[in-house]
């Protein structure tokens, strides 16, 4: 999944086309004007942006934030007996994929 993250929430995101986050934009997902692109703040909202300039300089987004929404992960709590060292790695191995 390519999430783009920014450091600061703004409605409109403008990369110069040598900005590393605009090079993989352009040459790994080839976006053209109208794609929506998934973008987050770090530790933060999530939102979409859509292309809305697409030059040989620049690349701007139009961002519109999502409602944020509570958290998909339900608590686990995870009993292990005692078992012999290579059991126990085995288990959290297991349990953790």
């Amino acid at each position: 999944m390519n999430l783009l993250l920014l450091d600061q929430k703004v409605s409109l995101l403008s990369l110069t086309r040598d900005d590393p986050r605009a090079v993989h934009l352009c040459s790994i997902l080839r976006v053209k004007v109208g794609d929506e692109i998934d973008l987050a703040l770090k530790n933060g909202p999530r939102g979409k942006g859509i292309v809305c300039t697409l030059s040989n300089e620049r690349l701007e987004l139009d961002i519109r934030w999502l409602s944020p929404h509570s958290s998909d992960f339900f608590p686990v709590h995870l009993f292990v007996g005692f078992a012999r060292p290579q059991t126990c790695r085995k288990i959290l191995e297991q349990a953790s994929a």
